[in-house]
């Protein structure tokens, strides 16, 4: 199998069979990688690991293109060992999280320069699995040309099963133990096309990769989480242990116990009772929510909390909890006697325990007024056909900050279109209520009310906006509540009663007195209060323009409730602020710019420079970058805003990843099968990336449209539809790449490897891209770009019998 011209049938059907393997282990690693980084650090990172995927892919185009020669002359025996080197590499992927000395932590990386190295290295450690793989895929690509087609099918749809078994996976194995397990599949594609007629080499050669994945899959590296996450505190605590472990694709879930655990958000400095101790739910090591001893007292202690506003303004007889979290939402409503209560949970581990507890802490599943319905909240308010008293909301922000990091989050639960969702459920004289920290600057207090301002507006206009929202402050915690009929004087007269007694101050009422906003808890100016009288008026925008930072209401064109920096007024605030703090205003969108400025740096360096020993100046080159470099950048970038698209449509962005990456692949191997059967002419080649842009833009306002919408049914019948509604573009995407890999190996062979590195470069840096595109400029604009990316391509195919160029 040295060269294209001795591959038999037989062996074209070995090498599909193997990359077919082999792309399952890529892909299913990683759906694997997002959740250990979600776990190790604080976000899934979907943009930075698909950028590291096509990081290693492109490297290794690179370092094909440089060796070609060598590497096809001896392709029968480097297909087996690049396979097998990258199950190795992928059962030691999480080396970087584990190992003190190469351990990073993104929380110092604006602290310690030397954290910056360490990311590097992760990044270049995170990669070489793909290096392995995507020059395994390469080589056999090369060796196979005659059957680009059908290796690079084996290839998309291997990568399709991989993200599916890789989500399966998530659900019954631990994340630790993911890497070594995944490691297997690629190990199996090299024994497949070992020569085995020597029997006790290609032992020898499988052994050392096979027994390092089993070893490590039993005998895992333990992830180490930073220091500064949930659970490394919280095992900080005497006595902590932990009592229960349940992986889920939604999140690795986690309940410790400790003596000294205690929560009371918000409380009252009047309350006088005992706080009883509980258990703390962790997602993704993150505290999430909470359990209650059994054999506590188990105070409401939401009642001597700002939260109990919701209840002043009405008596409940119906009431809906989204996302309690933990128990005290569900207990406060028992404890104000509501006759049906309906408790909304997305995490199927959190709805079990709170249905059934965990040994010697409650569960709830024996009252009988409430009902526990696992699905997404966002979901349950677009297709439920309930009406409410009360609706609240869960909490937004954490306390004393958390320095910006769910920044990049998509929080589709906190948009402009949910509030309006759910202010359709209430019953006439029914109230929405919703809580948040203070954070100071202040963000998401001003950010939460434009948000139920904007909700309402045109439904109610500007002169009774002040009738139907009003806000308890206490020291440290805001609630706000939107009632569907006007605040009457008697609710005024209540609400200031209960404000004394507790020590809370009345942010709004319909007829608010300066004097009262800060009576208990006094704040070091009055700008607060000034934004605040600000936002009711026609100011309003004018407001949003000039604050320092975006607290413009999210919808679900950009649902990053809690991306508040605005680059436009950088300057200002590093006017305020040294230029070591600024970065802690908002640090996940300066990471999203640091990994963004890494990639590329990696990408550069690693695949287009080394390229220049081949040459550049030739005929055709530019051609040659214009049309793959804008198909791997519009494909990317594609892939990564329908992630971000349909998160809200299946509700948990692994989930979205796992579908689009098996639904787009798949159905690209499927169209890159069938373009074995289309001659690469130019005119055939423009016509298919006309179709793309035309499609891409046509599922932009499909999409875009769409997407307040949700799908009646189980999680099962969406991932369907989805991948269903994906299939089509996919089709249509997996056809440019391998014509215009079949014309230049006609036309221009030479060519063949700056295609593969202008393709990887553009492709690291497109999902980075996206993701700071859809942050800053919404969903609608990463389609545009993309569209934009494939007409350019599109643009540099010439016509007529131009040969040796594009």
């Amino acid at each position: 199998m040295g060269t294209e011209t001795t591959m038999t049938d037989g062996s074209y059907r070995r090498t599909g069979g193997a990359l077919f393997l082999l792309s399952i282990g890529i892909t299913a690693h990683q759906i694997a990688l997002m959740q250990i980084l979600s776990y190790v650090q604080w976000y899934h990172f979907a943009y930075m690991v698909v950028a590291l995927a096509l990081l290693g892919f492109g490297a290794s185009g690179t370092f094909f293109a440089l060796w070609r020669l060598r590497l096809l002359a001896n392709s029968a025996r480097l297909l087996p060992i690049l396979m097998l080197g990258c199950g190795i590499s992928l059962a030691l992927a999480t080396i970087p999280s584990s190992l003190g000395p190469l351990r990073f932590d993104l929380y110092l990386l604006f602290v310690e320069p030397a954290q910056i190295i360490r990311l590097v290295g992760a990044c270049l450690l995170y990669s070489l699995p793909f290096f392995f793989g995507g020059l395994a895929i390469a080589l056999a690509l090369t060796v196979g040309i005659k059957r680009t087609g059908f290796l690079y099918f084996a290839n998309l749809s291997g990568s399709g099963a991989g993200a599916l078994i890789g989500l399966g996976l998530t659900t019954i194995i631990l994340p630790e133990q993911l890497p070594p397990l995944i490691g297997l599949f690629p190990v199996a594609a090299g024994l497949l096309l070992l020569p085995w007629c020597n029997w006790g080499r290609s032992f020898l050669t499988a052994g050392l990769p096979l027994g390092c994945c089993l070893l490590l899959f039993f005998c895992p590296l333990q992830l180490r989480p930073s220091q500064f996450k949930d659970i490394s505190r919280t095992m900080n605590l005497p006595g902590a242990e932990i009592i229960v472990q349940q992986p889920n694709p939604q999140g690795f879930t986690q309940v410790v116990a400790a003596g000294a655990l205690r929560q009371a958000p918000g409380l009252s400095f009047q309350y006088q009772g005992s706080i009883p101790n509980y258990a703390a739910v962790l997602i993704n090591g993150d505290v999430y929510g909470s359990l209650a001893r059994v054999d506590s007292e188990r105070p409401a202690l939401l009642d001597y909390s700002t939260e109990v506003l919701g209840y002043l303004l009405t008596k409940p007889d119906d009431v809906l909890l989204l996302r309690p979290r933990g128990g005290d939402p569900i207990e406060h409503a028992i404890f104000q006697e509501a006759q049906r209560i309906v408790a909304v949970e997305p995490h199927p581990e959190v709805k079990r325990l709170l249905a059934q507890g965990v040994e010697g802490y409650a569960g709830y599943q024996s009252y009988h007024q409430l009902q526990l319905i696992q699905t997404d909240p966002r979901v349950f308010l677009a297709e439920t056909g309930g009406q409410y008293d009360l609706i609240r909301f869960p909490m937004v922000g954490a306390f004393g900050s958390n320095i910006g990091l769910y920044a990049l989050s998509e929080q589709f639960l906190l948009t402009r279109q949910s509030f309006e969702l759910a202010w359709q459920r209430l019953k006439p004289g029914g109230v929405l209520m919703v809580s948040t920290w203070m954070d100071y600057p202040v963000k998401n207090p001003l950010k939460l009310l434009a948000t139920l301002i904007e909700t309402v507006d045109n439904r109610l206009g500007p002169n009774a906006l002040r009738q139907h929202i009003v806000a308890l402050r206490s020291w440290g915690m805001v609630t706000f509540a939107l009632k569907k009929t006007p605040v009457t004087s008697q609710d005024a007269i209540v609400i200031r009663q209960h404000s004394t007694e507790l020590g809370f101050d009345p942010l709004l009422l319909p007829d608010s007195r300066a004097a009262e906003r800060g009576r208990f808890h006094l704040l070091q100016d009055d700008r607060f209060f000034r934004n605040i009288e600000m936002l009711f008026t026609e100011r309003r925008q004018q407001l949003y323009q000039s604050y320092e930072f975006n607290i413009s209401p999210a919808t679900d064109n950009q649902p990053y409730f809690s991306q508040f920096l605005r680059f436009g007024r950088l300057a200002y605030l590093a006017e305020l602020v040294s230029l070591r703090q600024l970065p802690f205003f908002e640090m996940g969108s300066f990471i999203l710019g640091m990994t963004l400025i890494i990639l590329v740096f990696l990408a550069i360096v690693l695949i287009i420079l080394p390229l220049f020993r081949l040459g550049w100046h030739r005929a055709g080159y530019v051609r040659t970058f214009v049309y793959f470099g804008g198909l791997g950048l519009g494909y990317m970038m594609i892939e990564i805003v329908f992630i971000q698209s349909l998160t809200l449509f299946l509700g948990h962005p692994l989930m979205a990843a796992a579908t689009v990456l098996c639904a787009l692949l798949f159905s690209s191997g499927l169209g890159s099968l069938y373009s074995e059967k289309i001659t690469p002419r130019a005119a055939s080649i423009r016509l298919i990336a006309g179709l793309v842009c035309l499609s891409i833009v046509f599922y932009g306002i499909i999409l875009i449209m769409a997407g307040g919408l949700a799908c009646s049914g189980n999680i099962e019948l969406r991932i369907l539809a989805a991948t269903l509604g994906i299939a089509p573009i996919g089709f249509i995407l997996g056809m440019p790449f391998p014509l215009g890999l079949r014309r230049l190996h006609e036309d221009s062979p030479d060519q063949i490897p700056w295609a593969w590195g202008v393709n990887g470069c553009l492709s690291v840096i497109g999902p980075a891209l996206a993701t700071v595109v859809a942050v800053q400029s919404g969903f609608h604009m990463v389609y545009i770009l993309a569209a934009l990316a494939y007409f350019v391509a599109l643009c540099s195919m010439r016509t007529g019998g131009d040969r040796g160029k594009l």
